[in-house]
């Protein structure tokens, strides 16, 4: 008798696994932004933020959060292993919600790095408005041998908005 129900069974599984996501975000459809900038931890500087608004399926969303919010690639880098960069990430939504995306901690080489942020329902992007995502990179850089040689810091902000 489960032998007949057992088709039934794996087609109720699928539809579930289908329709969770659309329930857990509020709709087929979600507003997702994207955030780039790069940064050189030798001086702490940083390019300009840029910014994107599209309306993709929850399920484009999700492919996009796999590799995290927060999404880095290293350029040129130097002296692997003696900067500690952390960037953390604050969203503030038009309602005036402050939400703490994610605060990331990067170990590596002193030099230029990508970053990539995806913004969406689940980071609070939720509602119609102008948003602002606040950066804010520390970066601690020591010798090979661990003795401090400098720390740095920087904050940018870019706002979005959602229609």
């Amino acid at each position: 008798m489960w032998r007949k129900r057992l088709p039934f069974l794996i087609i109720a599984i699928a539809v579930a696994a289908l329709i969770a996501p659309v329930v857990a975000y509020g709709g087929f459809m979600v507003n997702v932004a994207t955030v780039t900038f790069s940064e050189t931890t030798g001086s702490l500087t940083a390019t300009t933020p840029q910014s994107s608004v599209a309306s993709v399926t929850v399920y484009n969303y999700m492919a996009a959060k796999a590799g995290g919010t927060l999404q880095t690639s290293d350029g040129t880098t130097t002296n692997t292993e003696v900067a500690k960069i952390t960037i953390s990430l604050v969203l503030t939504t038009p309602s005036g919600t402050n939400v703490t995306v994610t605060n990331s901690n990067i170990q590596g080489g002193i030099g230029t790095r990508s970053h990539t942020v995806v913004l969406g329902p689940g980071e609070g992007v939720r509602e119609s408005g102008t948003f602002t995502l606040t950066i804010n990179i520390s970066v601690n850089i020591t010798t090979p041998a661990g003795v401090s040689v400098t720390s740095l810091s920087l904050t940018m902000q870019k706002s979005f908005t959602v229609s």
